[in-house]
């Protein structure tokens, strides 16, 4: 039987993947370098998650919840921006 999706079940999902990913980056700096190197390819698949959050949002808005993770994240990204720059450049 096939699982009904809902615009709200993906929001979590996609809020829950990329916290996890932001939250992760400190950590991600501390491994061998070809660890680094292989995350740093996979990154677009982060900015392709964030671009479909970004259009949930735009069709579906946000429950109060999901915006104070939301809220997070953003911070999160401010936070830990300078982390992913200086993965990237490694």
């Amino acid at each position: 039987m096939a699982q009904t999706v809902t615009a709200e079940g993906q929001i979590d999902h996609e809020l829950a993947y990329l916290i996890t990913e932001w939250e992760g980056l400190e950590e991600i700096l501390t491994f061998d370098a070809n660890s680094r190197l292989d995350y740093a390819v996979d990154w677009p698949l982060k900015t392709m998650a964030d671009e479909r959050l970004q259009n949930l949002i735009s069709q579906h808005g946000l429950t109060p919840a999901q915006q104070e993770r939301y809220d997070h994240l953003r911070a999160l990204q401010t936070q830990n921006a300078p982390l992913l720059a200086q993965l990237l450049k490694s």
